[in-house]
């Protein structure tokens, strides 16, 4: 092999090598481009209980207030794909706007001067299929008034509810919130999503 083919060779070589190194960069680049794109339109939800007293005309006493609130405090919409609620680990099996009436009902049988108030003392928003929270959106899913004392077994009812709401991006990533999750540190906000909503567990 003379100089000069042995020259072409190496040349020949070291294009295949920059070509080579120059589509995987691109690709790399193209990666880091979409990973960011994801990221810029990334619903993050998080639900949080809101407690509080004040002293009410009409009851003539001070009563207790539970919000249960849900926000996006993410940079993008999260799109609702379903929306459940469970007491004592059974899955409450009802329409969405009656969802929270059933919960309710599961969670404060008790009848009498101290039981929950009834209507108007709570009410409730339907997060159904479909809806839409905006980034940066604040909605209470769930409101009541209660007997001053009654803290103990308003947080008795929490510990026993589950609330579980599966959502998804622009891009069509499935995430989950699990309260269950958040009460054992499991729950991570950064995740990545799915390309196919979760599978429900059989077990609450």
């Amino acid at each position: 092999m003379t100089t000069v083919q042995i020259v072409t060779l190496i040349i020949a070589l070291l294009s295949a090598v920059v070509a080579t190194l120059s589509a995987y960069l691109s690709n790399e680049a193209r990666k880091v481009v979409s990973t960011h794109n994801r990221l810029s339109v990334r619903p993050i939800i998080n639900m949080i209980y809101e407690k509080s007293s004040r002293y009410v005309i009409e009851q003539q006493s001070m009563m207790g207030f539970l919000n249960i609130v849900v926000i996006n405090n993410g940079t993008g919409p999260a799109i609702v794909e379903s929306f459940d609620l469970f007491v004592g680990g059974e899955k409450i099996v009802a329409p969405d706007d009656l969802k929270w009436e059933h919960a309710r009902v599961k969670l404060f049988p008790a009848e009498g001067a101290d039981a929950v108030p009834k209507r108007p003392g709570y009410g409730t928003f339907n997060l159904s299929k479909g809806y839409c929270l905006p980034s940066k959106e604040r909605i209470t899913l769930f409101s009541m008034s209660f007997t001053i004392g009654m803290d103990a077994d308003i947080q008795a009812a929490l510990d026993r509810s589950r609330a579980v709401l599966v959502y998804q991006s622009l891009y069509k990533k499935f995430f989950v919130y699990d309260t269950d999750k958040i009460k054992r540190g499991e729950y991570n906000a950064f995740d990545e999503g799915t390309d196919k909503p979760p599978v429900e567990e059989k077990k609450a």
